[in-house]
């Protein structure tokens, strides 16, 4: 990682001069190799130089516990600025090995693959990611939480837990025993470095789901949203939203519900706990003198649902 920005690219120049003047067959077999976020297992390299053109038939490893396949070429016959353009996919990945999302006490699971096709020209890695273009398409798959399986699949909102964790655990409760997504499906193009979704279907059992992402490779950044309805499945869960942004291979997840909704939730959060209401005295000098414990609680739930309706 490059210390100024914390992004995985710097300013060194590649001297791409040496290529035009050798030929040969490459091999290359490891047993891993290691990235700043990320580790490739058992790489297998194989590739031929001549003239300047490194062809890459091959370049294969496990990645996030799935198959990744690479193929491409990097042109520097002609210029000190090289061409580089590569194909590839990765086969049956996993979302919880290649980007650790927390939700609560628990961890999103799921399969992740992935096809792309880019291309980019520039003699210093930033260069080349800042000048990258082409098409990638995302699919997600079995999508839910690491605790799901201790949960039922018909469940309510889980007061106590929303007290005990936060807004976020309200989700998990929420969502109990059953899929975030069945499946997902991405287009995203990607200009400048800039890769952002153009076509999203997704599928779930429990209602609907939809996501917009934008990564911007050259800053290192992600700003996704995924929005869920599965309020016709579990009524007491109302729609939300869950955020990714910052960095990309450690983002900040933030939920947001519509304001009816949290209004909704406040009324349930009512009838649950009793007590005084939100609509009586603020200054907690109420009818039983200074609040009640219940009125306390409600509270606090009620603070914490406003996180998610502002």
């Amino acid at each position: 990682v490059d210390a100024r920005d914390g992004t995985p690219w710097d300013d060194t120049v590649i001297d791409v001069s040496a290529l035009r003047s050798i030929d040969a067959d490459i091999a290359v077999a490891l047993d891993q190799l290691d990235f700043d976020t990320y580790s490739l297992i058992n790489p297998d390299l194989k590739a031929t130089l001549v003239n300047g053109l490194l062809s890459i038939p091959s370049f294969t490893g496990l990645l996030g516990q799935g198959d990744l396949a690479i193929n491409g070429t990097f042109d520097a016959r002609n210029t000190d600025v090289p061409k580089l353009a590569l194909a590839g996919r990765l086969d049956s990945a996993r979302i919880e090995s290649l980007v650790p999302i927390r939700v609560a006490s628990d961890t999103i699971l799921g399969g992740l693959g992935l096809t792309f096709d880019a291309n980019a020209q520039g003699n210093t890695s930033r260069r080349l990611v800042s000048a990258l273009n082409g098409t990638a398409n995302l699919v997600l798959n079995n999508v839910r939480f690491s605790n799901a399986d201790k949960r039922p699949p018909d469940p309510r909102l889980n007061i106590e837990a929303l007290l005990r964790q936060g807004p976020q655990a309200m989700v998990v409760e929420g969502v109990g025993n059953n899929d975030l997504m069945q499946s997902l499906e991405a287009d995203m193009t990607i200009t400048n470095g800039i890769a952002k979704t153009t076509r999203v279907e997704a599928l779930s059992r429990v209602g609907t789901a939809d996501a917009d992402a934008t990564l911007d490779l050259p800053r290192w950044v992600m700003d996704t949203q995924a929005d869920f309805d599965f309020s016709e499945k579990i009524e007491e869960l109302p729609p939300f939203s869950v955020y990714a942004k910052g960095k990309i291979d450690d983002p900040v997840i933030t939920g947001r519900m519509d304001k009816v909704a949290v209004r909704v939730l406040d009324n349930l959060i009512d009838k649950a706990l009793g007590g005084s209401g939100s609509s009586n005295d603020s200054s907690g000098t109420g009818g039983s003198g200074g609040g009640s414990a219940e009125d306390a609680a409600k509270g606090l739930l009620k603070g914490l649902l406003n996180q998610f309706g502002r």
